[in-house]
């Protein structure tokens, strides 16, 4: 048998704090495993079922995070389980943002959940350490670890949770250096991004050189324009001509590209060129 424990605080606003995030990693457990549904017992939410061949049981405490011994003793002493086969999932100050670090036992680095662990079953068990990065400034720790992720943090969250319980069938038969494996995952997440961000960047490039040479092309229009009206008006008339000319050059660089937004809006960058071909075709009809 396994013991999971995810290291949080139970009150309903601290669900989203960076001291929080052993909750998040139990909820994702629960859910890609389909363990039982959660139910109040020693002094936490448990939930068991079966993860590979191993029979199960996780645990979110609910003595708040300095006493969270207390639920991790009374359960191991009831269902029998070694300390060695206890996981626990916790944040870590001295770890950058979003990096893992597995362990077995050793020191506890002033983490007050750990502490109260290490008070009530030894130090003989496996902790998951997840990294919420470190302010810097030693008085804001306590407000750091307690404030909530922010939007960016959270998404990058689901993906190390997700990560991790992919790969807990593995680490659980302990054929696996956790640290290495989740280097493996996020480079190959890495290079999956680089590859999406290299082919947006070569269509944009694509794009770019397309504008670049239609503008070229089109600078010289309003020369062109004049040039060809002045041939059929006479030479008393060019100042005239040359103001309307203005003017309607000055109408459409007003409402071209107001017009122009509303295709982009719709066809995305396409929309700039099919805004552009259906302007020349009305244009070349009226011709």
């Amino acid at each position: 048998m396994l013991l999971l424990v995810g290291l949080g605080n139970p009150g309903p606003k601290d669900i989203n704090n960076r001291h929080n995030i052993g909750f998040k990693i139990i909820d994702a457990v629960n859910t890609y495993f389909k363990l039982s549904k959660q139910k109040p017992k020693f002094k936490g939410l448990l939930t068991t079922g079966n993860i590979g061949d191993h029979k199960v049981y996780a645990i979110k405490p609910l003595t708040f995070m300095n006493n969270s011994g207390t639920a991790v003793k009374e359960l191991i002493d009831y269902f029998k389980i070694d300390a060695k086969n206890v996981i626990v999932f916790h944040d870590d100050l001295d770890i950058d943002f979003g990096k893992i670090k597995a362990k077995f036992g050793g020191s506890s680095a002033g983490h007050h959940g750990i502490d109260s662990i290490d008070k009530f079953i030894g130090k003989d068990y496996s902790r998951v350490r997840i990294g919420i990065g470190h302010p810097k400034d030693k008085k804001k720790v306590s407000n750091h670890v307690l404030e909530d992720f922010k939007d960016d943090e959270e998404d990058q969250i689901k993906d190390i949770a997700e990560n991790i319980v992919k790969l807990l069938p593995t680490l659980l038969e302990k054929k696996i250096d956790l640290d290495k494996e989740l280097e493996l995952q996020k480079n190959y997440i890495r290079n999956q991004q680089l590859d999406i961000y290299s082919q947006n960047y070569f269509k944009k490039i694509i794009f770019f050189v397309a504008v670049g040479l239609y503008s070229s092309l089109c600078l010289p229009l309003f020369s062109l324009n004049l040039a060809h009206t002045n041939d059929f008006v006479p030479k008393s008339k060019f100042v005239a001509a040359g103001g309307g000319l203005q003017f309607i050059f000055g109408v459409g660089a007003i409402s071209g590209p107001i017009l122009c937004s509303v295709f982009m809006e719709w066809f995305g960058l396409n929309g700039l060129f099919i805004f552009l071909i259906l302007t020349y075709e009305k244009n070349s009809k009226k011709k």
